[in-house]
């Protein structure tokens, strides 16, 4: 039997893209040939916005099937999103499976699929034809551990069945990223004049090395919508955070952030749902008169350094696992 090789499909939505991608190369790094199967309209975008990206490793592979819109639907629309998803996708990535189970050779065909955690459907695709199948979760533990036990937080009286609603416990410079959304359309327009005022107190771009950027020394807070990806890098070199969470799994992150490892402040809409500036500048300076939230900061950064480093939790974690999917079925 040749290397093992790992077909990875991800939901093509911002935030999914990155994670599944470092997986690739730690599988890689760990003797694995690697396929991305992303759609049609995100394998575009990828390599166009990175020319030479399919290049950068010979033992990754890229490749994309249709993903049931047309190119003009707009795809920031979740629910039709995942509908099209469920209903076009399976029976081309069960002719994707099939195609390489036959074409390519006995040392080259797939062994196993890993796909992102919202891509359930692909788990029997999976099964009928032989692969070994696991399922990759983007966010936090604890927000899978939450949707994973929401039958018994509703039979506990925690979340109400019939609404959903759940119970609650009692000037310096800066970087802006607007970024486009993922069909490249700005999501906001900035007001006429803003940058042009702003001067030499900040920056407005449409993209920044968020990594290298939150490492840097000069970094005095992070505000965030507090998705997995940025609240892991934020943990990860040390910086508190200014929580404006809005969508999906942020709003318990901003609870860790906050009630958990108290690493950061939480950013309170008014009556009308709004965040003032006054907010703001008042949550800064709270903020960064508060050392005690950054000592607890560097305390959590030291914890995932050591976390991914040899003999770390998640260094054996992701060693057991790679073993695991190694076995033959």
């Amino acid at each position: 039997m040749g290397r093992p090789h790992a077909l990875l499909l991800l939901y093509p939505a911002q935030g999914h893209v990155l994670p599944l991608m470092e997986l690739a190369h730690r599988m890689v790094s760990h003797g694995f040939f690697v396929t991305f199967i992303n759609t049609h309209f995100n394998h575009a975008r990828l390599l166009s916005a990175m020319p030479t990206f399919s290049n950068t490793n010979p033992s990754i592979n890229f490749i994309s099937i249709p993903d049931g819109l047309q190119p003009g639907d707009d795809r920031n629309h979740i629910a039709n999103l995942s509908k099209a998803l469920m209903t076009v996708m399976p029976l081309h990535l069960e002719e994707l499976i099939i195609k390489m189970m036959h074409e390519q050779p006995e040392h080259d065909k797939p062994t196993c699929l890993i796909a992102d955690g919202t891509m359930a459907w692909a788990f029997d695709v999976a099964k009928k034809t032989g692969l070994r199948i696991a399922a990759f979760w983007p966010a936090s533990a604890a927000t899978f551990t939450s949707m994973r036990n929401i039958p018994k937080l509703i039979q506990d009286g925690i979340i109400h069945q019939h609404d959903g609603s759940a119970k609650t416990p009692g000037a310096g410079q800066f970087l802006w990223v607007v970024r486009p959304d993922i069909t490249r359309k700005a999501i906001i327009e900035l007001p006429k004049g803003l940058e042009d005022r702003i001067g030499d107190r900040g920056m407005v771009v449409q993209w920044s090395p968020q990594q290298e950027v939150l490492a840097h020394p000069a970094v005095a807070c992070f505000m965030s919508h507090c998705g997995w990806n940025s609240t892991m890098e934020g943990v990860s070199n040390g910086v508190p955070f200014l929580c404006w969470p809005y969508f999906a799994d942020q709003h318990l992150n901003q609870t860790y952030i906050c009630d958990v490892w108290k690493t950061g402040l939480k950013m309170i809409p008014d009556e009308n749902n709004m965040i003032t500036k006054e907010q703001i500048r008042d949550k800064v300076e709270e903020l960064l008169g508060d050392g005690e939230m950054k000592k607890r900061a560097i305390e959590m950064k030291e914890i995932a350094i050591k976390g991914v480093e040899k003999g770390g939790s998640s260094f054996e974690n992701f060693n057991t696992f790679v073993s695991a999917i190694k076995q033959e079925v």
